[in-house]
Protein backbone atom coordinates (compact mmCIF):
# COMPACT_ATOMS: atom_id res chain seq x y z
CA UNK A 1 0.00 0.00 0.00
CA UNK A 2 1.75 3.39 -1.09
CA UNK A 3 0.85 6.30 1.30
CA UNK A 4 1.30 9.55 0.08
CA UNK A 5 3.93 11.60 2.35
CA UNK A 6 3.05 15.64 2.73
CA UNK A 7 5.37 18.32 1.48
CA UNK A 8 6.42 19.09 5.21
CA UNK A 9 7.64 15.71 5.78
CA UNK A 10 11.09 14.14 4.81
CA UNK A 11 11.46 10.67 3.69
CA UNK A 12 14.18 8.54 4.30
CA UNK A 13 13.56 5.69 2.92
CA UNK A 14 10.01 3.67 2.43
CA UNK A 15 9.77 2.52 5.89
CA UNK A 16 11.02 6.08 7.73
CA UNK A 17 9.95 9.41 7.85
CA UNK A 18 12.07 12.21 9.70
CA UNK A 19 10.75 15.61 10.77
CA UNK A 20 7.15 15.59 10.20
CA UNK A 21 5.66 18.33 11.82
CA UNK A 22 7.98 17.55 14.72
CA UNK A 23 7.51 13.46 14.42
CA UNK A 24 9.66 10.48 13.38
CA UNK A 25 7.74 7.68 11.83
CA UNK A 26 8.80 4.37 10.99
CA UNK A 27 7.55 0.89 9.68
CA UNK A 28 9.62 -1.73 9.80
CA UNK A 29 7.98 -5.09 8.38
CA UNK A 30 8.82 -8.88 9.98
CA UNK A 31 8.02 -12.18 9.48
CA UNK A 32 4.91 -13.48 11.76
CA UNK A 33 7.28 -15.67 13.73
CA UNK A 34 9.66 -12.51 14.07
CA UNK A 35 7.00 -9.88 15.89
CA UNK A 36 7.02 -10.96 18.81
CA UNK A 37 10.72 -11.43 19.63
CA UNK A 38 11.73 -8.01 17.62
CA UNK A 39 9.06 -6.37 19.26
CA UNK A 40 9.70 -7.33 22.94
CA UNK A 41 13.49 -6.82 22.07
CA UNK A 42 12.37 -3.33 20.98
CA UNK A 43 10.29 -2.55 24.62
CA UNK A 44 13.28 -3.78 26.27
CA UNK A 45 15.81 -1.17 24.68
CA UNK A 46 13.03 1.71 25.47
CA UNK A 47 12.32 0.66 29.01
CA UNK A 48 15.18 2.30 30.64
CA UNK A 49 14.91 5.48 32.41
CA UNK A 50 11.02 6.09 31.77
CA UNK A 51 9.41 8.55 33.00
CA UNK A 52 6.54 6.78 32.54
CA UNK A 53 5.15 3.91 30.32
CA UNK A 54 1.63 3.53 29.22
CA UNK A 55 -0.11 0.41 27.69
CA UNK A 56 -1.26 1.93 24.37
CA UNK A 57 -3.88 0.55 21.50
CA UNK A 58 -4.09 2.41 18.03
CA UNK A 59 -6.41 1.55 15.01
CA UNK A 60 -4.52 1.31 11.66
CA UNK A 61 -6.61 0.48 8.23
CA UNK A 62 -9.08 -1.65 10.33
CA UNK A 63 -6.21 -3.54 12.69
CA UNK A 64 -5.55 -3.02 16.11
CA UNK A 65 -1.76 -2.28 17.08
CA UNK A 66 -0.68 -2.69 20.67
CA UNK A 67 2.28 -1.28 22.77
CA UNK A 68 3.64 1.39 24.63
CA UNK A 69 3.92 5.06 24.99
CA UNK A 70 7.16 5.67 26.60
CA UNK A 71 7.65 9.80 27.92
CA UNK A 72 11.19 10.77 29.25
CA UNK A 73 12.39 13.13 31.77
CA UNK A 74 15.52 13.96 29.83
CA UNK A 75 14.75 16.36 27.06
CA UNK A 76 16.80 14.98 24.84
CA UNK A 77 15.64 11.47 24.87
CA UNK A 78 12.47 11.60 21.96
CA UNK A 79 9.00 10.35 23.39
CA UNK A 80 8.12 7.35 21.91
CA UNK A 81 4.46 5.21 20.87
CA UNK A 82 5.76 1.80 20.19
CA UNK A 83 2.81 -0.87 18.93
CA UNK A 84 2.92 -3.44 17.26
CA UNK A 85 0.06 -6.06 15.28
CA UNK A 86 -0.58 -7.14 11.72
CA UNK A 87 -1.92 -5.11 9.01
CA UNK A 88 -3.32 -5.64 5.67
CA UNK A 89 -1.80 -9.52 6.25
CA UNK A 90 1.94 -7.81 7.11
CA UNK A 91 3.06 -8.29 10.64
CA UNK A 92 4.43 -4.84 11.29
CA UNK A 93 6.07 -2.48 14.61
CA UNK A 94 5.07 0.88 14.23
CA UNK A 95 7.62 3.78 16.02
CA UNK A 96 6.09 7.29 16.56
CA UNK A 97 8.68 10.18 18.24
CA UNK A 98 8.84 13.53 19.40
CA UNK A 99 10.26 15.91 21.39
CA UNK A 100 7.15 17.12 22.90
CA UNK A 101 4.40 15.02 24.83
CA UNK A 102 2.88 12.52 22.02
CA UNK A 103 -0.72 12.70 22.18
CA UNK A 104 -0.64 16.68 21.58
CA UNK A 105 0.68 15.85 18.45
CA UNK A 106 -1.35 13.42 17.38
CA UNK A 107 -4.00 15.81 16.97
CA UNK A 108 -2.18 18.01 14.29
CA UNK A 109 0.06 15.76 11.91
CA UNK A 110 -1.11 15.42 8.79
CA UNK A 111 0.47 12.38 7.79
CA UNK A 112 0.08 10.32 11.35
CA UNK A 113 -3.64 10.53 11.10
CA UNK A 114 -3.62 8.91 7.51
CA UNK A 115 -2.02 6.02 9.43
CA UNK A 116 -3.53 5.34 12.51
CA UNK A 117 -5.91 6.69 14.90
CA UNK A 118 -5.69 5.94 18.93
CA UNK A 119 -8.19 3.76 20.29
CA UNK A 120 -10.32 5.19 23.65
Amino acid sequence: MEIDIPDTCTATSKHEIIDCDGLSIQWTYVDKKMLNSAYKELINQFSNKTKTKEEMEVLSYGAVLKGYKFTYENPKTLNRLIVHGTVNKQPLILQVASEDELMGVFDFNEFLEKIITLKM
